[in-house]
């Protein structure tokens, strides 16, 4: 049904452009998503598709197309069930085609799983990404762009399930498409840094994540300005940094700067306005300002409980940071009623090994005994930033004297590397002859994953260096 009001803007619409009202709503509509007005260019998109469906109905392609662009914006608004039903739509309108367009099929299916993973389904996320996979490997050369966005978006999911070290093979396939892609565009460029940016911080590698983060931001900023959500989001990241190094005052600029431009375009009421809300919490905490600290997570609680649902990381998130704020205040027994609807709900979803509910768990055990930490910045309790998932990987030391061999094969036979002595790489994974390492490669800096012997010296480090930190 067109409202009284939409049927007025149709009516100007072939006043100006009587020939081709439908090109009309399309151009103003990118035109104003371009400019991040969502709210103006899904209203135009929505004229857009009824002009469709009334002349071709839903069988046509171009509607299939419309349909897309509905989800894209209510994705970017948060409205995750209602985009669902437009790319749902899409899909049916792909699929029942004469004539299929697997590559446009391919990239509906993951859509779809970017907001099943935006939803904490991350399971359910990767199915569908593998179906995408599946798809357009048979379609185009694995060299496209278009795959360097799938493996990323791939790798987001495992990195979300605590599978590092298949979350940094799928960066890196990613980053080496687009590196040798001259037609790639700067912004999936700036994505990939970003998300390799990401791991590294979990590793507590955070001058290397830093010098990505800025890269990323460069990028943006030329592409779009400093006041675009992907500006604001490594405003966030590069903050959450600045927290990491306890460069607390730095940290808080960049989370007031990022929350400005997050309630500019998306309003006070959206997932990743609630996310700065819990950062800016997570700096009080750290300075010892409980208070103010337990003022900005409950307004991230309220935005997320309504955006998200109580069954979801993000919303566990929240309930254990709010926790750690009872701990610090010596209310053991406010603060396990807190840790224990976080830990429910990560067990559920994520599985008692992942590193978020294991890290809850440690905060129950702490309340049981009443072991309060020595700082706000406290393994044991302390406030966790979202959005940046955490690596229970250790670092281990080449102590063997020698260097050691690299390889990109579990066989060892496809030398690409060395550990020099005395260096330290970090373990993803043991298997029965060979060691999964995540190490730097000393003439660029850069990490890359590679396959070691196991017995030929690689030594845990001492307990110190373990990351066990959770996020969302």
């Amino acid at each position: 049904m067109i409202s009284d009001r939409e049927v007025m803007i149709m009516g100007e619409a072939k006043s100006i452009h009587c020939n081709d009202p439908l090109q009309y709503y399309i151009d103003r509509a990118a035109a104003s998503f371009d400019q991040c007005r969502y709210e103006d260019a899904l209203q135009d998109y929505v004229l857009a598709l009824a002009i469709q469906e009334r002349e071709s109905g839903e069988v046509d392609s171009s509607t299939a197309i419309t349909c897309s662009k509905i989800a894209q914006i209510k994705e970017i608004l948060g409205q995750y069930d209602e985009a669902l039903i437009y790319y749902h739509k899409a899909l049916r309108i792909q699929e029942e085609a004469q004539e299929q367009d697997a590559v446009a099929i391919a990239t509906i299916y993951n859509n779809i799983a970017g907001i099943l993973s935006n939803q904490g389904k991350y399971e359910q996320a990767l199915e569908r990404y593998s179906k995408a996979l599946a798809m357009m490997v048979k379609e185009i050369d694995n060299d496209n762009p278009a795959m360097a966005t799938l493996y990323n978006n791939i790798a987001e999911v495992y990195n979300y399930l605590g599978n590092y070290h298949a979350a940094f093979e799928n960066y890196q396939k990613s980053l080496s498409i687009l590196e040798e892609n001259n037609t790639a565009d700067g912004q999936s460029i700036a994505t990939t840094y970003n998300n390799i940016a990401g791991v590294l911080e979990s590793l507590a590698e955070y001058e290397g994540a830093k010098a990505f983060y800025v890269k990323s931001l460069g990028i943006i900023q030329e592409i779009f300005g400093s006041e675009h959500l992907m500006a604001a989001k490594m405003f966030n990241n590069i903050a959450g940094v600045n927290e990491s190094l306890q460069k607390y005052p730095e940290a808080l600029e960049l989370y007031t700067k990022a929350l400005h431009i997050f309630e500019k375009l998306l309003g006070t009421e959206h997932p990743d306005t609630a996310t700065v809300y819990n950062n800016i919490g997570s700096i009080y905490y750290k300075m010892g300002n409980y208070d103010v600290a337990l003022e900005w997570y409950q307004r991230d609680l309220a935005v997320t409980e309504k955006a998200l649902g109580t069954d979801h990381p993000s919303t566990a998130m929240t309930y254990n940071n709010i926790g750690g704020v009872y701990f610090a205040r010596k209310d053991y027994d406010g603060a396990l009623v807190w840790y224990r609807r976080a830990l429910a709900i990560q067990e559920k979803l994520l599985g008692c090994d992942h590193p978020d509910a294991q890290g809850t768990l440690q905060n129950i055990r702490a309340c049981n005994s009443h072991i309060e930490p020595g700082s706000p910045d406290d393994e044991v309790n302390g406030a966790k930033p979202k959005g940046k998932p955490q690596s229970t990987m250790r670092r281990f030391l080449n102590d063997s004297g020698n260097e050691l061999e690299i390889y990109a094969d579990r066989e060892l036979t496809d030398k690409i590397g060395k550990l020099y002595r005395d260096s330290a790489c970090y373990c993803i994974h043991i298997g029965e002859s060979s060691v999964v390492v995540l190490y730097k490669v000393s003439s660029s800096g850069m990490f890359k994953i590679g396959f070691t012997d196991y017995k030929a010296g690689v030594k845990e480090e001492p307990d110190e260096e373990q990351v066990t930190e959770e996020s969302t």
